[in-house]
């Protein structure tokens, strides 16, 4: 496979992404990742050095990482929100749960 073959590849897989980028959930984002970063090494191993034309198709990839990116990074304040909520709801049950031993008593002396 030639660097033009790999290129088209990735060219291809990032204007999926970025078509439904306002729809795509973190499982396909990550499998998005995880296919692109797969590409990328392939074009490190053919150590071909690029056309003028590969190294625009590759600036125009780059230019749509910071939108990749933003969604990446919605989706990491989400999980970090449901994370906040989780440990108030946890403190808040702490609190109302019972401390003390069923099966004692208690006396209160008065004089």
């Amino acid at each position: 496979m030639n660097i033009q073959q790999v290129l088209i590849k990735l060219v291809s897989l990032t204007d999926q992404m970025v078509d439904r980028l306002s729809e795509v959930t973190y499982e396909e984002l990550e499998s998005f990742t995880e296919k692109r970063e797969a590409l990328v090494q392939q074009l490190l191993l053919l150590q071909e050095k690029p056309t003028e034309d590969e190294k625009n198709q590759i600036v125009t990839i780059l230019s749509y990482d910071p939108l990749i990116k933003s969604r990446m990074e919605f989706f990491k304040n989400e999980a970090s929100d449901f994370l906040e909520k989780q440990g108030a709801i946890k403190a808040q049950q702490v609190a109302y749960q019972s401390a003390y031993i069923p099966d004692s008593l208690f006396i209160d002396d008065r004089k």
